[in-house]
């Protein structure tokens, strides 16, 4: 076996621990941003009530604003590592990373379209947050 050979295995279960990094982080920044989402809505409704105060629904949102951009950071380096996890021919991959290339396909395709649904999320905080620094 060359060394070449023995470095390709090296890179190939790099790239796949890479992929295994960013999809527990997706996991956990998902679950995040789904909670905020969820309250955002609880949480100006106690600003108009006098409960919460706009500098405390401006952090909120804000907070809010980076866990987006940090789930849209892992959403790229999913998409890279897929690129390259696809790139792999079938043969050199680790028996126990054998994967239908169909269907990494459909997963680098469903990630992208939940990056462009976390983007525009991300872009209602934006304008959600001008408009309060504003008032």
């Amino acid at each position: 076996m060359t060394i070449w050979k023995i470095m390709n295995r090296v890179d190939i279960e790099t790239l796949w621990d890479t992929y295994d990094f960013a999809l527990l982080n997706i996991t956990k920044l998902e679950d995040e941003v789904a909670f905020f989402v969820s309250h955002v809505d609880k949480k100006a409704a106690l600003v108009e009530v006098g409960v919460l105060t706009e500098d405390q629904f401006l952090k909120f949102c804000e907070e809010a604003l980076q866990h987006h951009k940090n789930l849209i950071s892992f959403y790229d380096k999913q998409l890279h590592t897929l690129k390259d996890i696809i790139k792999i021919k079938p043969n050199e991959q680790p028996p126990e990373r054998e994967v239908a290339l169909e269907s990494l396909n459909e997963l680098r395709n469903l990630t992208a379209t939940l990056k462009i649904v976390i983007e525009e999320a991300k872009l209602g905080l934006i304008q959600m947050i001008s408009e309060l620094k504003e008032s």
